[in-house]
């Protein structure tokens, strides 16, 4: 899947994790995030608890990470999280 430019209104800078319940990799995502940033430096954001930002940045599968810079742009990169880390 192609990594995507996207603008966001209401997600402040940061990294996000996007993630469902029901989701056969997201665990996996999640572990590689909290080895290589800490639990502290992502926000995870889940498709049961809220679908808004899923819609509003356009997340059509998950795991997705999206990296959000001080002007409210960012770049969204589906699947396994190793091409957003990658650009940290």
């Amino acid at each position: 899947m192609p990594i995507r430019n996207v603008s966001s209104a209401d997600l402040g800078p940061g990294i996000y994790f996007f993630s469902s319940a029901t989701c056969p990799t997201c665990a996996r995502a999640r572990d590689k995030l909290d080895q290589t940033l800490g639990e502290e430096a992502y926000i995870e954001l889940r498709w049961e608890e809220e679908p808004g930002p899923f819609a509003e940045v356009g997340v059509d599968a998950v795991p997705a990470v999206l990296i959000v810079g001080a002007s409210g742009e960012g770049r969204l990169f589906p699947g396994q999280p190793e091409r957003a880390l990658s650009e940290l």
